[in-house]
């Protein structure tokens, strides 16, 4: 399965978000987790459920098969809720805080998923968008006893939550209820979101991700879409998307106009669009001008024919004029456009503690290329080459057991096509702590 995660503090000045998107030990797992207890204590929890998560599949066996999914999806949430509680006994100033956490997790062609909170699910398969989970906020046990017509006081309160990983022992929805697992389809694919893309939850949210699918050709545009949509909706939250997927990610239908990425505040985006729309008009009535002067050069020369000078001064037919060529000009038919590689999320300081949290990710943009692209991971320390990965997910975990240490490191990605290893490289230098 292949998988990529992004994260936009939008209005807040932090982000209490975390994610985790990673094949670890033989389990695929894709996870969202929004926090919340102020701007230390969100970012802790929603931490500390993500680095629970990476400690608990890196001591399980996925060779166990199906039957034992539920039972690992289950220990995730227990050992992450564990982790909270024991930091909150240690620093009582984190008292309070608590994160919601929804995951996925793969083992070959089954799956199980499971949340707590009101981060979710969404499934797309067979052309139909499924919503996978159920909100733990009073909001969503209002309309399950009472029905859709939600007073203004109760739709004001939409954000609270019946159920959290706050240290309680709140128990998560683990699916599916009657079986031990599900199949994964060919096509299936998974979009898990923190509420902060949700604008409206008493508001059928499937119809803002088709259209946002069916305008989108790739999963890194997709993020940013339903991130941007969601800004310009008015969102003042962090917003947090991750995607999986089995088979190719090629939605692209019908092109909308897209959302800026990273979306702000300078300037409505309505205002964007009409001014892009006018320049777009005077584009038009540019290039119709230079048509025109085109025409009448064609005209021009047609009715006077061409005329080549030689060397001595004879005029010659343009047949027998000599033909420029390059040294280096490619053969026919074999110009190849090399697929741009750019970080998505690099290190922000430094020097990273990364013991076992989202931050030890780095991820990139999914060229635009129609090839299929595979890619290269090369990890060097002092001046030597220690680890090197090969891999077709745009993404890639720090990990100690790859044979490097803390310190200096120079990490180096370069993308494959039909074999061949396509320059430039991409390079991002960081000093790596494992923590003890």
């Amino acid at each position: 399965m292949k998988y990529y995660g992004l994260s936009f503090a939008g209005r807040r000045p932090s982000n209490q978000d975390s994610w985790i998107a990673d094949t670890i030990n033989g389990f695929t797992v894709l996870a969202v987790a929004d926090g919340m207890g102020g701007h230390k204590g969100g970012e802790t929890a929603s931490r500390l459920a993500i680095e629970a998560i990476r400690k608990t599949l890196e001591q399980a066996d996925s060779k166990q098969g199906a039957s034992q999914l539920k039972s690992v999806m289950a220990e995730l949430f227990e050992r992450a809720d564990k982790a909270i509680r024991d930091k909150t006994l240690s620093d009582s100033s984190l008292e309070g805080m608590g994160t919601t956490l929804t995951c996925v997790l793969v083992v070959e062609d089954t799956y199980v998923w499971g949340n707590i909170g009101d981060s979710r699910i969404y499934k797309v398969e067979g052309g139909q968008i499924v919503l996978l989970t159920r909100d733990h906020t009073y909001l969503q046990e209002y309309i399950d006893e009472f029905g859709p017509n939600v007073p203004e006081e109760i739709s004001q309160k939409g954000h609270i939550l019946s159920r959290a990983l706050n240290g309680d022992g709140d128990k998560p929805d683990i699916y599916p209820f009657e079986e031990s697992a599900n199949t994964l389809e060919p096509d299936t694919a998974f979009i898990l979101l923190s509420d902060g893309l949700i604008s409206s939850k008493e508001v059928d949210y499937t119809q803002v991700i088709e259209t946002i699918l069916s305008g989108c050709k790739t999963v890194r545009e997709t993020a940013e879409q339903l991130i941007s949509h969601a800004f310009y909706q008015g969102s003042s939250d962090n917003c947090t998307v991750v995607i999986g997927h089995k088979s190719k990610f090629r939605q692209k239908r019908k092109r909308n106009a897209p959302y800026p990425y990273p979306p702000s505040d300078a300037g409505s985006y309505e205002a964007k669009i009409k001014k892009k729309g006018k320049n777009r008009i005077a584009l038009y009535l540019l290039a119709l001008l230079l048509l025109i002067a085109l025409a009448g050069m064609m005209v021009f020369h047609l009715g006077n024919g061409q005329e080549f000078v030689s060397e001595t001064g004879e005029h010659i037919s343009e047949s027998d004029a000599p033909q420029v060529t390059h040294e280096n000009d490619p053969p026919e038919n074999q110009v190849r456009t090399e697929p741009e590689l750019v970080w998505h999320r690099g290190f922000t300081s430094v020097t990273e503690q990364i013991d076992y949290f989202h931050g030890n990710s780095l991820s990139w943009y999914e060229p635009e290329t129609n090839e299929d692209v595979e890619y290269i991971i090369r990890v060097y320390q002092d001046n030597e080459l220690v680890y090197e990965e090969n891999t077709v997910v745009t993404s890639f975990s720090l990990n100690e057991a790859h044979g490097y240490e803390s310190g200096k490191i120079l990490i180096e990605l370069s993308a494959v096509v039909e074999g061949e290893e396509i320059r430039p490289e991409v390079h991002q230098n960081v000093e790596v702590v494992f923590q003890k």
